[in-house]
């Protein structure tokens, strides 16, 4: 493993189930069996703790949806305002 990082059993930020995560000094990958794997800064840790449970999964969606083709872990950001309640398309 590499230096500066360090790897555990948690909560998972969006759905609450158990997920293995790996952290560094502002970042955090978690890969979970129900959510998938995504990455958070933790400015956006904190944000995501006080949002609602559906609020959260969209945060996770539109991530999915920003990466689709790209990044192997989706970012979730500290999506601010309208923009983290918008409807998405169905």
């Amino acid at each position: 493993m590499a230096a500066g990082l360090r790897s555990f059993k948690a909560a998972c930020p969006v759905c609450g189930e158990i997920a293995a995560h790996t952290a560094s000094a502002n970042l955090m990958r978690v890969v979970c069996l129900n959510c998938g794997r995504f990455q958070l800064s933790d400015a956006a840790l904190q944000a995501l703790v006080r949002l609602p449970a559906h609020e959260r999964e969209l945060m996770l969606t539109k991530a999915r949806q920003e990466a689709q083709g790209g990044e192997s872990y989706p970012s979730l950001r500290a999506f601010r305002g309208a923009a983290a309640r918008a409807t998405l398309p169905t």
